[in-house]
């Protein structure tokens, strides 16, 4: 008898499910890209690169159309004015981004930055931006100095001896290294941070964590949520990390200055304070999103641009010979205030940035009220998608957008369609701190080593995953 209740009770969610997915419930909402099936809405059609699947489907249906993320009515969008319509304009109505029931577990009910809801977003946000601008905060341009002398040296021994080396750990230390010296105060060598247990196992954590952030079935609301009890009781990695930055919260405790602040953890703290959970949870997080976001995205920024560097030795040499004018000398350091004096370097970074976009899809906005945005109607409730990978790659606005050519930003910044931090009052609160980074690793890496493929002086890189670089 249980059997068929349930029986019949699936049976029923399948029929009212399609029937909610492929109906029209508004005259001028955007097109729908086809059948939507239950439980999986449109999941069927991205197929195992769901960039490349986005993208085919922005060529059979425009700039904008409506698809079902599981059980999620979503609109995708890849129109800059409608971008900055949502962003900007209309950024009251799409002020949180979307929710799901792993999200709200890794961030102990939307109490960080990236995720913030409302007025709880609003007053981190500020907190965390005046950090930024608190003379008493230690230099950001200090803390990467040091620490690009810190990578120098290893590199140098590793030069020295005739090893190779991988980019992808050494770009993820190095990120991981300024965050955790900005933000906590927590200072090692380049080598030692390679080899400490806490560092390690914060990179193991949260690469477990992104992991369990993109798997399919978190929109799947059924499926989610034993998909949530799962990751709570069993596979949590994010209380791992929580546990090792609240070791780190308590040690600051008994060592603060509130008018000597050390760190941004300090500033956190007298800001905000720890009077409540909540308020101690807030913190916790938002040094969470500084690993997280501060890590993945620049290192893995830094990893393409070097091997945009080994596959286009012509631009290596011509990165150099600027480099060295703008320096005034081989042997000095690339440092922020050079920026400036190259153009061509900050052009090649950005063509990198959109030949490889590090978030194709981005985490997205949810739709408060019901709302026109241009020609289109979006229901309260929906999910919108700026989906920038396919904005980097359209004829549309690029010419000859697949051939990599870093000269096409020299006398165009390109600054209505090419967003890598994003638009508006969301805008990435870290941007200064990772354009800082990655002028300051790779500019020196050129200037110090000419890199190239292990595999032989000549042979093109096709992807940093698996690849491992040598020096001169």
């Amino acid at each position: 008898m249980i059997i068929k209740i349930l029986a019949l009770l699936f049976l029923t969610y399948i029929i009212v499910s399609f029937y909610i997915k492929n109906r029209k419930c508004h005259p001028k909402e955007p097109k729908s890209i086809g059948i939507a099936l239950p439980l999986i809405g449109h999941l069927y059609k991205l197929g195992k690169q769901p960039h490349r699947g986005l993208l085919q489907l922005v060529k059979e249906n425009g700039p904008v159309f409506k698809m079902w993320f599981g059980d999620h009515y979503s609109i995708i969008i890849t129109d800059p004015k409608l971008v900055h319509e949502i962003l900007v304009r209309q950024f009251h109505i799409f002020t949180n981004k979307n929710r799901n029931t792993i999200l709200e577990l890794f961030s102990s009910g939307y109490n960080n930055i990236v995720h913030g809801r409302d007025q709880d977003w609003k007053e981190l946000r500020t907190v965390v931006a005046s950090a930024f601008s608190n003379r008493k905060i230690r230099n950001i341009s200090d803390l990467i100095d040091n620490e690009v002398n810190s990578l120098l040296v290893e590199l140098s021994n590793l030069s020295d001896s005739g090893q190779v080396f991988n980019p992808q750990m050494t770009c993820k230390i190095f990120s991981l290294n300024i965050i955790f010296r900005y933000v906590y105060s927590i200072q090692l060598e380049y080598g030692e941070r390679a080899q400490d247990p806490r560092t390690l196992e914060i990179i193991n954590q949260t690469d477990r964590l992104m992991k369990l952030m993109t798997r399919p079935w978190r929109f799947m609301k059924g499926i989610s949520w034993v998909h949530f009890q799962y990751a709570k009781y069993f596979a949590n990695p994010i209380e791992l990390v929580k546990q090792e930055v609240q070791k780190i919260v308590y040690e600051h405790l008994d060592t603060i200055d509130p008018d000597h602040p050390r760190d941004l953890l300090d500033h956190l703290i007298t800001t905000i304070g720890v009077d409540t959970d909540k308020n101690l949870t807030r913190i916790i997080h938002c040094g969470i999103d500084f690993i997280l976001a501060g890590t993945e995205t620049t290192s893995s920024t830094m990893e393409w641009i070097i091997v945009y560097l080994i596959n286009y030795p012509e631009y290596q040499e011509k990165l150099y010979q600027e480099i060295v004018d703008a320096t005034g000398s081989p042997d000095s350091l690339g440092q922020e205030r050079h920026r400036k004096d190259t153009p061509l370097f900050n052009s090649f970074v950005k063509e990198v940035m959109r030949m490889n976009w590090t978030v194709p899809l981005t985490v997205g906005r949810e739709c408060s009220e019901d709302v026109m945005i241009g020609d289109y109607f979006i229901p309260k409730g929906a999910q919108t998608y700026q989906f920038p990978y396919a904005l980097m790659h359209s004829s549309e606005y690029w010419d000859e957008p697949e051939i990599f050519k870093p000269d096409r930003f020299i006398n165009n910044q390109h600054s209505d369609i090419f967003m890598p931090f994003g638009l508006g009052p969301r805008i990435c609160v870290g941007m200064s701190l990772a354009t800082s980074e990655i002028f300051a690793l790779v500019t020196n890496l050129i200037l110090k080593f000419k890199l190239y493929s292990s595999n032989g002086k000549g042979e093109k890189v096709d992807t940093y995953e698996s690849i491992i670089y040598a020096f001169d």
